[in-house]
């Protein structure tokens, strides 16, 4: 997969079975034409059957998750590039305990842990051996705040009047 190194929802994000294909090099070209920076990712085949499970982590508890269907296929055909409305593919999902491990693990490795995070989505997608971390998300919109919890939202809250953030005491 060809995709720009920031992003949202599959934007702008070319599969393609050979990277010397013409509609990928001229997406590398156009991607490159708006002054963006590409990433050349492996596409995990798992995905088009069991989407991509995002965790949301509000003030460094886990707050709740989502499965996404996934974008590049829609019905049985796979179309090269994709530019998407990400929301009409999720749905409510509880994780795993191997899906939560690697979550954790994921956030351990973050600098000052979870626990100074205001937020924080980890996106997974099904692997041989188990869950595969996709992205490890801290700068995003994304969070499906319509599925948390009151408590989660609340916990978000008082998590930005408590912190350093802007707006915040």
């Amino acid at each position: 997969m060809i995709k720009p190194a920031v992003s949202g929802s599959a934007a702008d994000t070319g599969r393609f079975a050979d990277l010397g294909d013409p509609r990928a090099t001229a997406l590398v070209a156009e991607l490159h034409r708006q002054g963006r920076t590409i990433m050349v990712q492996p596409y995990v085949d798992a995905i088009e059957a069991d989407g991509e499970t995002s965790m949301v982590f509000l003030g460094g508890e886990f707050s709740h998750a989502v499965r996404r269907d996934p974008l590049l296929v829609e019905h049985g055909v796979r179309h090269p590039v994709v530019v998407a409305d990400v929301l009409h593919t999720v749905s409510s999902v509880r994780p795993s305990e191997a899906e939560h491990a690697l979550a954790a693990a994921a956030l351990a490795t973050v600098p000052g842990g979870r626990r100074g995070l205001t937020y924080a989505r980890v996106d997974l997608v099904p692997g041989a051996q188990g869950p595969l971390l996709l992205e490890l998300e801290v700068t995003d919109c994304f969070l499906f705040l319509s599925f948390a919890s009151a408590g989660s939202r609340d916990r978000l809250a008082r998590h930005l009047l408590a912190s350093d953030c802007p707006g915040g005491s």
